[in-house]
């Protein structure tokens, strides 16, 4: 799993800016994932650093619980360029673990009228922390 990875690219048409808000809006996740497994956030907060912390509601048919919490911790915050975040859950001692994948977007403007953003998506896996 370390050297596992995967890129995806897309363009969107609205600006960097526009992108990275909702991107930094965790409450706008459930509507962006293509998986259908984030619920809804369970913090009312707007990311605005490197170290943040988010929760999200999670639901999976094949997770033991069906529903779960995942924590997410912000590694990156350059607006409107860049934001990651690593997720975790509990260890069951009430500290949370953090490792697996990290979720990286890449954006740029594209064209003069900066009408669209190219965003591109890494996920990669790592040694859990």
């Amino acid at each position: 799993m370390p050297n596992e990875n995967m890129s995806v690219t897309t363009t969107i048409p609205a600006p960097a800016e526009a992108v990275f808000a909702v991107l930094a809006d965790p409450a706008s996740h459930p509507a962006i994932d293509g998986t259908g497994w984030v619920v809804k956030s369970l913090d009312d907060v707007t990311l605005t650093g490197t170290g943040q912390t988010f929760r999200m509601a999670m639901y999976h048919e094949n997770h033991p619980a069906g529903s779960y919490e995942m924590a997410n911790r912000v590694t990156e915050f350059a607006p409107p360029r860049t934001i990651a975040w690593e997720p975790g859950q509990d260890r069951g001692d009430g500290e949370v673990g953090y490792g697996g994948w990290i979720w990286r977007y890449d954006l740029a403007d594209r064209g003069s009228a900066r009408r669209h953003a190219v965003v591109r998506l890494v996920g990669g896996a790592r040694v859990p922390a």
